[in-house]
């Protein structure tokens, strides 16, 4: 058993030494850690981009269910009040059935008019939640972008820096 313990804690030193040496590397070289930084960010750009675009179909598709609920809902609204004010009509000319039956009418789409508001403020949410969602996956592709575009402009000062140096030796 000794052996083998003693054999992992050679392994573990050998890869901590390598692992020291790769650090040392890129803390010598700033190109290649802008290089790996970039290769990052493009990374990250790439697995974005077609969540932004699914986000972005989902956005679609709840504006227009958005917009579909809205008219359902001031069409319900509409029958309520129309049954609302026929039920006043016909109770005024003396008949209390038709002015019942209206009521009833109004009173059911007005049921179905809540159920519809609840729902829509469901939806009006996950469509909400989707904008936060749509704006952070934007902001994401902007800031890497903009690293990106940082990077290669500190990488061309210090190639202007590095060849400087040379025609000065």
């Amino acid at each position: 058993m000794g052996l083998i313990s003693a054999l992992k804690k050679l392994v573990h030193a050998g890869d901590a030494q390598a692992n020291k040496a790769g650090d040392a590397a890129l803390d010598a070289d700033p190109l290649a850690v802008m290089n790996l930084e970039n290769e990052q960010d493009a990374t990250r750009i790439h697995d974005v981009e077609p969540q932004v675009r699914q986000i972005r179909g989902q956005m679609t598709a709840l504006e227009r269910q958005v917009a579909q609920e809205d008219d359902e809902i001031k069409q319900l609204s509409a029958r309520v009040d129309a049954g609302l004010q026929r039920a006043e009509e016909v109770r005024k000319a003396g008949d209390e059935k038709s002015a019942t039956d209206f009521e009833s009418a109004s009173a059911d789409a007005d049921n179905k008019l809540q159920e519809r508001e609840k729902a829509h403020a469901l939806t009006v949410k996950s469509y909400t939640n989707l904008q936060n969602l749509y704006k952070k996956a934007t902001n994401d592709l902007h800031e890497a972008n903009d690293r990106i575009a940082e990077r290669q402009k500190k990488a061309v000062e210090l190639g202007q820096k590095l060849a400087m140096s040379q025609v000065v030796m």
